[in-house]
C-alpha cells in the first residue's frame, strides 16, 4: 500500500521539479532576450553618432583623428554586439538545468557588458561632437 502512495507522489514531485527548473530556465531566457532588445534600441543611437562623426571628420580637419578615434570606439561596441548575437544559441537540447542556467547567465553577463560598453563609447562620442562643434579656429 505504501508503494502505491508513494510512487504517484515521487513522479509529481519530479515533474514539479521539471516544471520548476523551466520556468528558472525560461525567466533567465526572458531576462538575456530583453537586455538584448534593450541594447539594439541603444544601438540606434550608435548609428546616429556613427554619421555624426563622419560629418564632424569632414567639415574639422583639425579633430579628424579624434572623430575617427570616436567612430572606431562605436564600430567596436557595435561588432561586439554583432558578434554576440551570431554566437547566442538558445538550443539547449541534451543540455541539463545547470549547463542552460550557467549558459544563460554568462549570456547575461555579456549581453550587459555590451550594452554598458555601448553606452559609454555613445556617451563619449556625444561629448566629443559637441565639443568639437563649438570648436573654432582662430588666426
Amino acid at each position: 500500500m505504501f508503494k502505491k502512495i508513494l510512487l504517484p507522489v515521487f513522479v509529481m514531485f519530479a515533474f514539479s521539479a521539471c516544471s520548476n527548473h523551466k520556468a528558472q530556465e525560461n525567466a533567465l531566457l526572458d531576462s538575456v532576450k530583453a537586455l538584448h532588445d534593450k541594447a539594439m534600441d541603444d544601438e540606434a543611437q550608435l548609428v546616429q553618432k556613427r554619421s555624426q562623426l563622419k560629418l564632424v571628420a569632414a567639415q574639422k580637419p583639425l579633430v579628424k583623428d579624434s572623430a575617427d578615434y570616436y567612430y572606431k570606439l562605436l564600430d567596436s561596441t557595435d561588432n561586439a554586439m554583432m558578434d554576440w548575437m551570431h554566437k547566442f544559441n538558445p538550443d539547449f537540447t541534451g543540455k541539463s538545468h545547470g549547463q542552460i542556467m550557467d549558459y544563460l547567465r554568462q549570456q547575461e553577463q555579456a549581453i550587459t557588458g555590451i550594452d554598458s560598453s555601448m553606452n559609454e563609447s555613445v556617451h563619449q562620442s556625444v561629448f566629443f561632437i559637441i565639443k568639437s562643434m563649438s570648436y573654432e579656429v582662430t588666426k
